[in-house]
């Protein structure tokens, strides 16, 4: 029972950590400088992810209580997905500015789905030991991400087929959470 719960836990934090999220938030200059010419700078339009960022953070205040937590990582990882699709394909026709406008909407998707409730969710399903070790498998998957998302940049990939790379991920994260996660906000109360 608890490896099972470890598992999914396990899992989750993967696919939390595979959305792409972590590559915009260290690489955001780079991602700027290698779009076409747009509105921002690469300096601004990481001033203008951090704000938005903020901004979708505090609404996920509301939506982590609103809605399950099935829901919003089903929701959430698929939406990412359609969103980062939509920003590479963005970016391949030339028009950077509605190119951020997905990057935003991506941005929103990830803090009030799977960025409010991943930690939440692996608490819930895996013992206390053991959610060390979940913590543990995160932080390399990140560690992971800020080393080869350069190289990906910088390889035939660029800007758009690397998140494409990650949209495909969140795309198969939404799959295996519909077909394998459970609920677990029902029944809970505030106090």
């Amino acid at each position: 029972m608890y490896r099972t719960g470890t598992g999914v836990a396990v899992v989750v934090m993967l696919f939390h950590q595979l959305t792409g999220m972590g590559a915009i938030l260290f690489y955001s200059n780079t991602i700027f400088a290698e779009m076409p010419s747009g509105l921002l700078t690469p300096r601004q339009g990481t001033y203008a992810i951090g704000i938005f960022n903020f901004i979708s953070s505090a609404v996920s205040l509301y939506t982590a209580k609103r809605f399950s937590r099935r829901f919003l990582f089903i929701g959430g990882h698929i939406s990412m997905a359609l969103s980062m699709y939509l920003f590479s394909t963005l970016i391949i026709i030339n028009k950077p500015t509605y190119a951020l406008g997905a990057l935003f909407f991506f941005l929103f998707c990830f803090q009030n789905s799977t960025g409010a409730i991943t930690w939440l969710y692996c608490s819930e399903v895996a013992v206390d030991v053991s959610l060390g070790m979940v913590g543990v498998f995160g932080y390399f998957t990140t560690f992971v991400v800020s080393l080869t998302t350069q190289s990906l940049i910088s390889s035939k990939l660029h800007v758009a087929g690397t998140f494409m790379l990650f949209a495909t991920i969140s795309f198969l994260g939404g799959i295996w959470m519909f077909l394998f996660l459970k609920e677990t906000s029902e029944g809970l109360t505030d106090k």
